[in-house]
């Protein structure tokens, strides 16, 4: 059962709702109308709909999982953000400009980073985290001045 229909979940059938699909099909919730009926796209690409009650009693919704908790992930990226707001501030000629880019340096080209953009990438984290560390373009640019 869920708790909240959102646009954009991954859901999987685990009452039977259709006929069509087996209990564990799996599905992406694409629009709710105005008289509260749920449009889903199933993973073979066919669609269907079903009222909102349908859907919060019929399905869960599936939980990508990633090996650091999401938590982690925003300690670690606010941490960055951090680092690189300082390097932006300093005057390019700092004694300690040269450490902090050689601390952005390593985490871009980490595993953390990757798992970091991953996370991000799936929607995981919050939409009002400073993110620019995650920028491709961000930390390049930066060691590159």
């Amino acid at each position: 059962m869920m708790d909240s229909i959102t646009v954009g979940a991954k859901i999987k059938m685990t009452e039977t709702v259709t006929n069509d699909y087996p209990i564990g099909s799996t599905a992406t919730i694409l629009y709710i109308d105005e008289m509260d009926n749920v449009f889903i796209e199933w993973s073979d690409g066919k669609l269907s709909s079903f009222s909102d009650k349908q859907v919060i009693h019929g399905f869960e919704k599936i939980t990508p999982k990633y090996s650091a908790p999401i938590q982690e992930h925003i300690e670690r990226i606010t941490h960055y953000e951090k680092i690189m707001d300082m390097v932006q501030a300093m005057d390019s000629e700092a004694p300690e400009r040269k450490k902090l880019l050689g601390e952005l340096s390593a985490y871009y080209s980490s595993d953390a980073w990757k798992r970091d953009y991953a996370a991000d990438e799936a929607g995981l984290l919050p939409k009002d985290l400073k993110r620019g560390v995650l920028s491709e373009d961000g930390i390049y640019n930066l060691l590159n001045e």
